[in-house]
This record gives structure tokens, C-alpha cells and sequence, in this order.
């Protein structure tokens, strides 16, 4: 690049030598007006041609390509850059896209994790109360039971000790002196009669 520019440097230097080199404007040139201003002159125009011939020449050989050399190598390092860019942007609209699926997957699997511990506690409540109902029956049946047996043994009792007392109050008014099977037939009717009054 350097040695362009020095390149450069040197035919500019040529091109402003061989423009001193041009014969000087008179002064009544330099006098011209009007519309003679925009028109240049023949002494003037040729060597302006040259040195812009030679300029372009050397533009056109020596800095073109590297300019152009130069705005391809940009050209392609921004499409490099956009490509990147627009690939990295695809990667973070695919992994948003992943999080937000997997975001609605935990919060299905929560959802479904809270109804089944739900689900799991109802049937574990329910299955307790039933436990306890059945408890509550076992122990009111056995309560029903041993009342009944206790009644019954009462009775039972009750039954002897009336028999006893008749037995012996019989003997005092009879004054005979019954045997056990007597004793028994005589509290059996005893009992009967109670009943059928009780009735």
C-alpha cells in the first residue's frame, strides 16, 4: 500500500511539473468575463487533459484494485456478519422456543404431579374414615356383645338367686323340702309367669 502511494505521489508530482510547465496566462487572459470564464482555455485545456489522463491512469492501475479489493474484502466480512448474526438470531428464537416447551412441559407435569398427590390424598382420607367406621362398628358390635353377655349373665344370676329365694320361701310356706329338679320346674314356671306378665 505504501509503495502505491509513493507511486501515486511521484506521477502527481510529474502531472503538477508538466502544468508549470504550461505558458503563463497573460494578463489580459485573466481579464476574460462572462461566459469566455466557463470555457477554458486551448493552452490550458490540454495539459489539464494530460495530467487527468495520467491521474486516472494511475488511480485506475494502482488504488482501484486495492479500493476494490478492499470494499469486497468488507463486503464480505458484513455478509459474514449479517449471516452470523441472523444464525445466532435463529439459535435464540430456537432455544426460546425449547425453553417455552420445556417451561409448559414442567408446568403440565406440576399440574399433573399436584392432582395425583390431591387424588392420592382424598383416596388415603377416604380410606382412613372407612378404617375408622369400621373400627367404630367392631367396637360398638363388641360393646353390643358384651352388654348382651353381661345382661344375659345377669339374667342368669338373677334366674338363680330368684330360684333360690322362691325355693326357700316355697319350703318355708310348704314346709317340704324340694329336691333340686322340683327346684328347677318350680323357678322355670316362675320365670315363665314373669315373662308373660312383663309382656
Amino acid at each position: 500500500m505504501v509503495k502505491h502511494i509513493q507511486k501515486i505521489a511521484c506521477m502527481s508530482t510529474a502531472a503538477l511539473v508538466s502544468l508549470a510547465a504550461t505558458p503563463t496566462l497573460s494578463r489580459a487572459e485573466e481579464e476574460r468575463g462572462g461566459i469566455d470564464l466557463l470555457i477554458p482555455a486551448i493552452a490550458e485545456l490540454i495539459p489539464a487533459c494530460i495530467a487527468f489522463l495520467i491521474v486516472y491512469i494511475v488511480l485506475a492501475k494502482m488504488v482501484w484494485p486495492s479500493v476494490v479489493k478492499m470494499m469486497d474484502d468488507r463486503e464480505k466480512a458484513l455478509t459474514g456478519q449479517v449471516e452470523a448474526a441472523q444464525e445466532a438470531q435463529r439459535k435464540v428464537a430456537e432455544t426460546t422456543q425449547e425453553c417455552n416447551r420445556r417451561l409448559s412441559e414442567a408446568h403440565a407435569q406440576a399440574a399433573s404431579i399436584v392432582a395425583k398427590a390431591k387424588q392420592d390424598a382424598e383416596e388415603e382420607r377416604a380410606r382412613i374414615v372407612y378404617e375408622a367406621h369400621v373400627q367404630a362398628s367392631d367396637i360398638i358390635d363388641k360393646g353390643h356383645k358384651a352388654v348382651e353377655a353381661e345382661r344375659t349373665r345377669a339374667m342368669e344370676d338373677l334366674t338363680r338367686s330368684i330360684a333360690d329365694l322362691s325355693v326357700e320361701i316355697a319350703g318355708k310356706i310348704i314346709g317340704a323340702e324340694l329336691t333340686d329338679e322340683k327346684h328347677l320346674k318350680l323357678a322355670s314356671r316362675y320365670l315363665e309367669e314373669m315373662e308373660a306378665q312383663d309382656a
